[in-house]
């Protein structure tokens, strides 16, 4: 069909009436009508109602009473609205994790929808049930600035109840009409609501590159639900075409639900209950539930869905209360923002991420920075992890794996808290330092302070504040960085520019993973361009999942070509050939470089179970983060909170290669998605999102299965020795273990051997007296450098003398000016600190010629400040009078430069001695008028 063009992602109208008109509504007698004050189109059975519904157009009317059914816990809300749908024929679905590692556009589920996209909602592969029902935790940033201030109504995270329905090509199961009619029958006859006090706003609805219109659900003032009929692909260009699978899509908030039925006067108190008490009794929060209740209305039918500060102390003042509860409303909004930033933080650690500048890392220490500014605001700042502690305790009774990570995520929590208030202290100089130079700080600013230092916009605000500065904070500056990092970055994949159009050609047939030790086949040439040559099928590996390609040879009519590369393009292989290339349609003979093919093999298995190897040691926040295999090392990235200890590393290696001993087998499955993400777990994904509707699982028996597309051993015993070489940490939050496998194992302890052989001979000891005589020599290098430098210090202390007693004198300053091409930068400055010591009269001048550039230093002595002297500036106007470049600073007691090119002392000498014999005597004139 044609493409539509879709204005926006959130449109309040972008479908046509008939979109909307269902028989259901109707017969019900509901009637259209178009709010007064929004000007949107709802349907209600209220014939005399004239707006939507929703505030701000219509307040809260359900703070303080009952509106429908008794229930007071999420749980039971959960419980009820599982088991409408299960009794309606929907299969209950277990809730996916809240990283959403099965997709490479997203790095949080932020929607039940989530669960199924783009597989199930292109058609792609069968839903896991249809119709089925699940209840999805949910964390969504991009609001993270709304959370407190709107009492409820925004939360970071929040459990999204959906119940969806796939619809293809004879295969209907229900849209519009029924999705409707469950959700008033829902709404009514399970929740206890009124059918009147219901309204269903048409609106039109997109995430995740999907569309469709749909129907906000509100009631009482809160929207409850959306309804979206989602049958509609977005195009970057904003265009829509038609979904092979129209997808019922419907969204219902447990929490809001929750906050509607109980009445409490904010969502708040109606789902965290006895942890707002808790937290509120150790902040000293006691507020009238008078004020409460017309906070939150007032909060309902303000513009922007929460009050200033002048308001909240106008809604005090007019209420009779006394003015200081207004900066009480204030820390509510902040024990809010705790009580929902610690329950998103323990769900996203409790999935293995580790907080870090980067991914969905980046987003975890957003959320723990911002919690424990905000326990600073409330004089709670030791509270953070202790509130982590009872938030894993409550929420754990519906989410029990949560309790499985408890001492793993609050040791998360800890050493991140820690580096926060080690990086707070670093930034509090940066911003005192462009406080200094008078900058203006900028939105951009702000950020990379943030990033780089942990220093909030308020903070730095305060900071400026303090100096007589303002900074401008942006209202949303924590949803505008969550935003930017909302999804991954799209990496530049390796293109291959080719010559001809590969799809003219059928899909080769992959010998490789059919029998990985065949490494001699025969195969038909499709296609020859150049050096690139298209056979039917291949036993070559082409390069792909950190595994480089295959090499080796092809022999035909008595001549043979290297195959020096091998490229995998739309699922035709392309071999780049070195040397003759044979005529299309002829056959060729294949070899694979065995030893090669081997060690890539050993390599690939060797990173799964050093990844696993780790979790096991490490424990479960540890996940790959990068990998690349090779012939002699390889290496294999993890996540993980800290440097890796020298023991850490000693167990990882011992248990991978107890592993590798176990010699197990490693077994290749081809499943459906739904099949191996049922079967293994999301952790599957290791090695990032994979795409297609089946999954190849490398499964190791009882240590780990993965979704990889790389060459393995059959046997776990077939890689070998394993030994990690070197591990180094590559950016916070991430270590690199570099690893060899099988001979080049081999090949690192050979040569070892041979360096502690070279040792034995040069220290003529033998090998077990190695260490004992490297640690006496050690004592003594080091007890003999500490005579060195005494008697160093003595002759500079001589010298020092010398300069002193020989100096000229100007203007009652004595200039000393000493240049050598001896001593280096460190013991001139010592120097230069001990003529400056001993003679307050003295400007000291040295001069290094060591070093391929000259470098000199400055020192002015007490008395000699006090007449004006400025070395900075005198550096500096050195460097200018030298005229070869070079540059130079320092404060008015000392500074040091340096010049672009080697200048001989003489040289400077001679130009410099006239500069500062006019600057002292001009100084001394000076201070004598």
């Amino acid at each position: 069909m044609p493409r539509l063009i879709l204005a926006g992602y959130m449109m309040k109208t972008g479908f046509g009436e008939d979109e909307y008109r269902l028989e259901f509504l109707r017969n019900r007698g509901f009637v259209r009508k178009k709010c007064v004050k929004c000007g949107r189109f709802f349907w209600t059975l209220d014939s005399s109602r004239n707006d939507c519904g929703e505030s701000p157009c219509s307040p809260y009317t359900f703070i303080g009473r009952r509106v429908g059914r008794r229930l007071d816990e999420l749980s039971q809300v959960r419980s009820a609205f599982l088991g409408f749908f299960k009794n309606r024929g929907h299969e209950v679905i277990s809730p996916y994790p809240v990283v959403c590692r099965w997709r490479n556009d997203l790095y949080l589920t932020d929607a039940s929808i989530v669960d199924f996209q783009p597989y199930v909602t292109e058609g792609i592969i069968p839903p896991p049930a249809n119709p089925l029902v699940i209840s999805q935790p949910c964390i969504r940033l991009v609001d993270v600035d709304m959370v407190g201030k709107t009492v409820g109504r925004h939360l970071t995270i929040f459990e999204m109840g959906g119940h969806h329905a796939f619809n293809s090509k004879g295969n209907e199961v229900y849209w519009k009409e029924d999705t409707v009619r469950y959700g008033f029958e829902f709404f009514t006859r399970e929740m206890g609501l009124k059918g009147e006090d219901l309204t269903f706003v048409e609106s039109s609805w997109s995430g995740g590159g999907n569309a469709g219109p749909c129907f906000e659900v509100i009631s009482h003032g809160l929207e409850i639900a959306t309804l979206v009929f989602m049958r509609y692909k977005v195009h970057p260009d904003g265009s829509l075409t038609e979904l092979p699978i129209r997808t019922v899509d419907t969204g219902y908030g447990m929490e809001r639900i929750t906050w509607l039925l109980t009445g409490a006067p904010t969502g708040f108190h109606a789902f965290y209950k006895e942890l707002l008490d808790r937290v509120s009794r150790i902040v000293d929060i006691d507020l009238p539930t008078q004020l409460l209740k017309e906070y939150a209305v007032a909060v309902s039918t303000s513009e922007n869905k929460l009050l200033k500060s002048e308001e909240k102390l106008a809604l005090v003042n007019k209420l009779g209360f006394p003015s200081d509860l207004a900066d009480k409303l204030e820390a509510l909004e902040n024990t809010f923002k705790a009580l929902d930033h610690v329950k998103s933080l323990v769900f996203i650690l409790s999935e293995g991420v580790v907080p870090s500048n980067t991914g969905v890392g980046y987003l975890a220490r957003l959320l723990l920075r911002k919690t424990a500014r905000v326990l600073d605001r409330l004089n709670a700042n030791n509270l953070l992890l202790e509130l982590a502690s009872w938030e894993l305790e409550y929420w754990g009774r519906d989410f029990p794996s949560l309790l499985n990570f408890k001492d793993s995520i609050l040791s998360l929590i800890e050493i991140e808290l820690k580096k926060y208030r080690r990086s707070v202290k670093e930034g509090v100089k940066q911003v005192e330092s462009l406080l200094r130079e008078s900058k203006p700080i900028s939105v951009e600013k702000l950020v990379e302070l943030y990033d780089s230092h942990g220093i909030t916009p308020e903070q730095a605000a305060e900071l400026s504040s303090k100096k007589g500065a303002k900074i401008s904070v942006p209202e949303d500056f924590y949803g505008m960085i969550a935003s930017r990092h909302k999804q991954p970055k799209e990496l530049e994949e390796e293109t291959i520019t080719l010559d001809f159009n590969e799809k003219a050609f059928p899909e080769t047939v992959k010998k490789y993973y059919e029998d990985p030790d065949l490494l001699e086949s025969e195969a038909r040439v499709l296609g020859v361009f150049g050096n690139k040559v298209i056979f039917d099928k291949t036993i070559f590996y082409p390069e792909g999942g950190g595994q480089p390609a295959d090499n080796g040879k092809i022999v035909f009519n008595g001549k043979e070509a290297l195959v020096k590369d091998v490229k995998i393009v739309n699922n035709r292989v392309i071999h780049f050939i070195e040397g003759p290339v044979p005529v299309e349609g002829s056959i060729v003979r294949m070899i694979v470089d065995a030893e090669r093919r081997l060690q890539l093999r050993r390599a690939h298995t060797a990173t799964h179970i050093i990844n696993a190897a780790a979790r096991m040691i490490l424990g479960n926040h540890v996940w790959q983060a990068g990998a690349q295999k090779d012939v002699v090392e390889s290496r294999l990235d993890i996540t993980h909170p800290l440097p890796l200890t020298g023991e850490e590393i000693e167990k990882i290696e011992r248990k991978a290669n107890e592993i590798a001993l176990a010699n197990i087998s490693v077994e290749i499955q081809i499943l459906p998605r739904t099949v191996a993400e049922k079967e293994y777990g999301f952790r599957i994904y290791q090695g990032g999102a994979v795409p297609g509707k089946e999954l190849r699982i490398v499964k190791i028996n009882g240590v780990d299965a993965e979704a990889c597309g790389g060459l393995h051993v059959n046997k776990t015993g077939d890689v070998g020795l394993i030994k990690i070489v070197k591990v180094v940490r590559i950016q916070d939050g991430v270590e690199r273990i570099l690893f060899r496998t099988g001979f080049s194992s081999l090949d690192y302890v050979r040569s070892l051997e041979n360096q502690m052989s070279r040792l034995e001979k040069i220290l003529g000891v033998p090998r077990n007296k190695v260490l004992e005589e490297a640690e006496k020599i050690k004592i003594e290098l080091k007890n003999l450098s500490k005579k060195m430098e005494k008697l160093i210090e003595n002759q500079l202390d001589s010298l020092a003398d010398q300069l002193i007693s020989k100096a000229p004198e100007e203007a009652g300053v004595k200039i000393v000016l000493y240049g050598s091409d001896e001593l280096g930068m460190d013991h001139l400055i010592k120097l230069g600190e001990k003529a400056s010591r001993k003679e307050p009269n003295a400007l000291v001048l040295l001069v290094s010629t060591n070093t391929p550039t000259t470098q000199f230093a400055i020192f002015a002595g007490d008395s000699v400040l006090k007449k004006g002297v400025d070395c900075a500036m005198l550096s500096r106007r050195i460097v200018e009078e030298i005229s070869v470049g070079g540059g130079a600073g320092g404060r008015k007691n000392f500074a040091k430069g340096g010049l672009a090119t080697k200048v001989t002392f003489e040289t400077l000498k001679a130009k410099v001695m006239p500069l500062i014999a006019d600057t002292v005597k001009a100084l001394s004139e000076s201070s004598k008028s």
